[in-house]
């Protein structure tokens, strides 16, 4: 029985080594461009083939509330881009920045970002709905567009889960032990 019980802590210390490790290389995400929102950058290039975020900074909570858009093409090839289902916030020089699309890169090179519909896209303050709703926009010459290195929704529950699971597995392994 205290083999079994050894076999698991030492399966819980492992999960929780592997979910930490893919939380810090989540976090150490590397940012490609920074431009303010009503400036249009025509080009910007990706180094390395992977997914990628548009983040937006300056708010909290970010809706499209009708027509806004954003079409990046290469050699008169439109890629796909995703609103994100969670839209992670973190800080960035001071201010919240909020992942809001995302989009894979095939292959690396020059890339056209254009946004569509500007005004359409409603940035708040706060993240409630009830406290929103009473809040002004934030004015779009000072929203900046973040163009980041990102990863996936199910990249981020797994680690955050494996974590999880992996502290409580050891800790009930070693208190039965």
């Amino acid at each position: 029985m205290k083999v079994t019980f050894l076999i698991l802590s030492i399966l819980g210390f492992t999960f929780f080594i592997i979910g930490i490790k893919n939380l810090i290389n989540i976090a150490n995400k590397k940012i490609i461009r920074e431009f303010k929102l009503t400036e249009e950058p025509n080009k910007i290039y990706f180094p390395k083939i992977g997914v990628y975020s548009i983040c937006f900074t300056g708010g909290k909570s970010i809706t499209n509330t009708n027509y806004f858009s954003v079409t990046i093409s290469k050699d008169n090839l439109k890629l796909n881009i995703y609103e994100k289902l969670l839209k992670f916030r973190f800080s960035y020089k001071n201010n919240f920045a909020v992942e809001s699309y995302s989009f894979n890169i095939t292959e690396t090179g020059e890339y056209k970002i254009h946004f569509n519909n500007i005004k359409d896209l409603s940035i708040k303050d706060s993240i409630l709905h009830s406290k929103a709703i009473f809040q002004k926009k934030k004015p779009i010459e000072n929203i900046n567009v973040l163009i980041k290195e990102t990863f996936s929704s199910y990249t981020f529950i797994f680690s955050l889960l494996s974590t999880i699971f992996g502290i409580l597995i050891s800790i009930w392994s070693l208190i039965f032990f």
